[in-house]
Parts: structure tokens; sequence; C-alpha cells
């Protein structure tokens, strides 16, 4: 049986060619770095870093607050980014989101705000862009240092950070768009965000060129078994052993899978990383992410008006992920897989900031991720399968009223 996967890293099989490849050939890193940084070419503050949680760790490091002062965060967060916070003893006060669009209302944050604050880490999310401006001059007015985290809304030349944002982070980890199987670059409006978190890397080892060699074999395999084909078979043999097949390929997935986190994460890339981060930049395609929020925009039309679709009326959003919410996810996940899509509830990575202070409740956050289900990458599914998952799910929705 044939099955669409959750997940289809976005890469091909030329990029993996050309990665191995260059193990047979001398690179050289400032090379790399200088032209990675030139596609940051409207921003005059970058640097590259191992990833979006080893920059953020750093420039914790680096910036050395107080015990127990407060960083705020969209309420809808990585886990990691949370543990980050933690472990250098501060604490994480949630703001919550609005469900239509994804944004956090400046009278929210301005609530959640106290003399303790210092940061507010405000997530892109699910492939949404939204203007910074309002919660900016706030961050400003109190002296806050507003980090865009912008991991999940790379879209090419389109967007390379909010001019209202300090510092602005994307990622090219192994689920992101245009993966380079991991790396980091960071955007700030000044040099000395910049300097801050490379004083901190310029202490850390180089990852080995071994290491990222079996990462990119390890995900080569993967990218072969994802086709819907292998997939399915994958999926039936997994069902016949009695494996959690969400735990499995969730696990396969994730890029920082064992605790303790800092012994993974301060690193600095190595050479072969900066090459495919290199290749993958110099080769973007805006195109590619028009066409994918213009088909997810035609298929979101097909749906019925009931269903609700997290940030569907986001300004701008070229839907890295197309999220929806229904009261028995698994029930879902359950009747998507019976005829050929599989789907995930991304709760190994993603969750709801919880907190026991009930001012601070994320209602709405709280709720997207207790009812979300994530489809798979609708670009990699033809017209007519994307047809029969848009019936599939109205008559679905229409049965469960």
């Amino acid at each position: 049986m044939k099955i669409y996967p959750r997940y289809q890293p976005d890469i091909q099989l030329s990029d993996f060619c050309a990665t191995l490849s260059s193990y047979l050939t001398p690179l050289n890193r400032l090379r790399l770095e200088n032209d990675i940084l030139s596609f940051w070419q409207h921003r005059e503050h970058v640097t590259i870093s191992f990833s979006v949680r080893t920059a953020f760790d750093s420039l914790l490091t680096a910036m050395d607050y107080p015990e127990n002062s407060e960083i705020l965060m969209s309420a809808i967060n990585i886990k990691d980014m949370v543990q980050i916070v933690e472990s250098h003893h501060l604490k994480v006060v949630p703001v919550d989101l609005q469900i239509q669009d994804m944004s956090v209302l400046p009278q929210h944050l301005e609530a959640a705000l106290s003399a303790n604050t210092k940061v507010f880490v405000f997530a892109q999310l699910y492939g949404t862009i939204i203007d910074l401006k309002p919660i900016a001059d706030l961050c400003k007015q109190r002296h806050i240092l507003l980090i865009e985290d912008c991991a999940q809304a790379f879209c090419g030349s389109q967007y390379q950070g909010s001019p209202h944002a300090d510092i602005s982070l994307f990622s090219f980890g192994t689920i992101k768009s245009s993966t380079a199987l991991g790396g980091a670059v960071v955007v700030a409006r000044t040099h000395s965000e910049i300097e801050k978190i490379e004083r901190v890397e310029s202490g850390y080892p180089i990852k080995a060129e071994r290491w990222f060699l079996l990462k990119t074999l390890k995900y080569l395999l993967l990218k072969l078994a994802l086709s819907p084909v292998i997939y399915g078979l994958l999926i039936q043999l997994l069902s016949f052993l009695r494996f959690d097949s969400e735990q499995a390929i969730n696990t396969l997935a994730k890029s920082f899978p064992h605790d303790p986190l800092a012994p993974q994460i301060r690193f600095r890339p190595p050479l072969h990383l900066l090459y495919l981060l290199r290749r993958r930049l110099q080769a973007h395609d805006d195109d590619k992410f028009k066409h994918r929020g213009q088909t997810t925009r035609q298929f979101l039309n097909k749906l019925d008006e009931s269903i609700v679709i997290p940030a569907k009326h986001a300004g701008f959003h070229s839907f890295w992920v197309v999220p929806l919410l229904t009261h028995n996810p698994k029930q879902l996940q359950n009747k998507l897989l019976q005829h050929g899509f599989d789907s995930t509830q991304a709760k190994h990575s993603q969750a709801a900031i919880r907190t026991t202070e009930t001012s601070f409740q994320p209602v709405n956050a709280a709720f997207i991720m207790d009812n979300v289900v994530y489809l798979p990458t609708l670009t990699e599914i033809g017209q007519a399968d994307r047809d029969r998952l848009a019936k599939l799910l109205n008559e679905y929705f229409t049965e469960d009223l």
C-alpha cells in the first residue's frame, strides 16, 4: 500500500551526492563561511552557528543574566529551547498566541512583563511571518531583548529577518526548509550581539567530519525510505512487529535525541556541513516556496470552513507545515493512515509552555497542541491524491459534528 509520509526531507539526491563527493576534495573554511554570509546581503551583522539551539545557548551564556531572570517566550515552542533557558537558571514565562495567525497581542506581552524580564523570544511558526513592529516597540520601551526564532520561517531570499528584531535565528536542521542537515545563521541588528555569540563559540570544538559523513548517509537512506511505496511497506512492517511507528519515525528525524542537551550542541559546524549549507543557499529557489504556498492555499480552499487551520489568516505564510485541529487527533491520524496519508502530532519536539501561575496560562497554545494534527507535505502529493485527501477530511469532519 502506498502511504505518503508525514515528513519529507527538503533535499535532493543530488545534494547528498555532492556532499559525499566533497569528502574527496580539500575545503576552505573561511571561503565557505564568507559565501554563506554573502547570501544575507541585506543584513550587515551575520554569523554561522552549529544550530539555533547552540546560538541561543551561547547568547544566554554571554549575557549572564542574574538567576531567576525572566525569559518570555511565545507559548508554542521547541522543548529544547525551554530546556536551554532553564539550564541557565532562568525562568520561562509563556505569552499566548492568536489561533488565526499565530501572532502575539502587544497587550498580552505587556501583561507578562515584569522588572525581571530580560528577553522575549518570538517564534515564527508553521511558515508564517508576523510583523514584529508592535511588539518590538514595546520591547524597546522596556529595554527587552527581542529574539526572532525563524527556524520554521526560511523561505529563500524573500525574508532575511525582521528589521525590528534584535536577533533573528534561522535553522537548516534536518526537518527544515532547504535543510543542510544542520547549521544555523544568526542575523543581528548590531555587531555587539554577534560578537558575544562568536566569543563564546570560539571556545567550542569543531564537530567531527566523520559525524557529518555518517549523518549524511543516514538521511540519504531515510530519503530513499520515504518514497510512498517503500514507506507504506515500512509502516506495515512496524505494525506487524507491533512497534510504535510514531515514536520510531520521530526518533529517526530528531536532531538531538538524547539528554543532556548541552554536550550535543556546544560545537562549531564541520567543514562539510558548511559546504552543504553553502550549496543549499546558493541554489535556493524562491519559486519553490511560492509554489508551496500556492498549492497549500488551493488545497485549503477545498476544505469546509468549519475545519480550524491555525495560522490560516496570517498575512504571509509559506506553509512549512499544515496543521489542523480536531478533538480526537489519534482517531483522525488512524483514519488518514487507512487511506494512505501519514500524519503526526509532533509532540516529541514541540509543546505548549505550561506554567503553574494561572495568570499566564497559554489557553490558545494549549488548545492547539492538545488538538493538532500535521498533514503530510502537500507538494509531495499529486493533484488527484490531494483532492482525495481534501474530500476525506471534509467527510471526516462532517461525520464528526
